[in-house]
């Protein structure tokens, strides 16, 4: 493999080195594209019991789709350095908040200061939570208080922003001008295929709901969580839905998460799911491996385990022109292991990313 700058400019059989490049010896070693966490709240919490450090979730009102987690980001969380030397290069960072709607993710690289360096995608998804959180935002006092005062919500939120898009479409053929809402602004650009709506379900009626709500609204969607999804597999394989199992040592410590199980993830991919991990840890992303090593385990392919944690990660997140595979001009997001990557006892020899060695640890575990 060479590295030019910040991209990979070959993939291929060993060659000589060409003059004024630094040689990396990796013979003996596992060489893998840098690892992608698909979902989880990285930057969004220093201190958990800090309320001043916490800006994960909005939770004044439940339809907040024009927030952003773009705006909220702490890239000098010493959670990122944490994951960056577990190999983790990128990472999916989704609100965590109960509401039906709370707000849109973004995509970032684990090194960097500035969001100019470190956001790979601004926009990633639009998040809505169905199933118990929603019920307990407001202790019943408010809506939501059922399931179907949340689907309620949301199909209403959804047919008022395409009520907007065509009154704003009528103006702008009279040459009427009009004020620009941001709520309404997010929804449109889930209406219009330009982000993912990103539904966090673990019942499976849950998820069936928003297979319905995407069927009505012909949505792109993503169920991430999924403690029961396989028990609608079928539905999400005939309707090409992924589903971002986060994370897969879940225990069944709610009513909708009975069922959960570190065989989540091997039972969709037999049932022909795209499948991607994500840890949903605020302070340790830094367990991914450990996580897909657990879902390998337990009957995720060996081949589909990797691709949940770097290319199928990337595809879901939509950044897979960049990242997820060792590609030839791709990204230099790459990971060289001591060993098998998703065993316990190995850990990273080097993490590089963007071309730059940003890890080194070069003893054995």
């Amino acid at each position: 493999m060479l590295i030019e700058g910040s991209k990979i400019s070959y993939v291929g059989k060993a060659r000589k080195t060409p003059k004024g490049y630094k040689e990396i010896d990796a013979r003996g070693k596992v060489v893998t594209p840098g690892l992608i966490d698909t979902a989880n709240h990285l930057g969004l919490s220093e201190i958990s019991m800090i309320k001043a450090t916490v800006d994960g979730n909005e939770e004044t009102e439940a339809v907040l789709p024009e927030l952003r987690v773009l705006d909220a980001l702490y890239l000098q969380s010493k959670a990122i350095v944490r994951a960056r030397k577990q190999g983790i290069t990128a990472a999916g960072v989704v609100p965590s908040g109960r509401n039906p709607f709370s707000g849109v993710g973004a995509v970032i690289r684990c090194h960097g200061l500035l969001t100019a360096d470190a956001v790979i995608k601004q926009e990633m998804g639009l998040h809505v939570r169905l199933g118990e959180p929603p019920k307990q935002l407001f202790g019943g006092k408010k809506a939501p208080s059922t399931r179907m005062g949340t689907v309620a919500m949301i199909r209403k939120a959804f047919l008022g922003a395409q009520n907007h898009q065509e009154k704003v479409k009528y103006k702008a053929k009279k040459g009427t001008p009009f004020a620009r809402k941001l709520k309404q602004e997010a929804l449109i650009k889930a209406l219009n295929g330009k982000l993912k709506v990103w539904f966090h379900a673990h019942r499976a009626s849950d998820i069936e709901a928003a297979l319905r709500i995407a069927r009505e609204f012909k949505l792109k969607i993503v169920i991430a969580r999924g403690a029961q999804s396989p028990r609608v597999a079928a539905l999400l394989a005939a309707q090409k839905v992924p589903v971002v199992v986060a994370p897969v040592m879940l225990v069944p410590y709610t009513m909708e998460t009975q069922g959960a199980s570190m065989a989540t993830a091997g039972a969709l991919e037999k049932a022909g799911v795209q499948v991607a991990i994500g840890t949903m840890a605020t302070h340790d992303a830094r367990n991914l491996p450990f996580q897909a090593g657990f879902a390998r385990a337990h009957g995720l392919s060996p081949q589909a385990t990797l691709k949940s944690v770097t290319l199928d990660a990337a595809r879901i997140l939509g950044v897979d022109k960049q990242l997820g595979s060792i590609t030839r001009g791709k990204d230099a997001d790459i990971v060289i292991w001591h060993g098998d990557p998703f065993k316990v006892m190995s850990k990273p020899n080097k993490v590089i990313i963007l071309g730059q060695v940003v890890e080194d640890n070069p003893e054995q575990p």
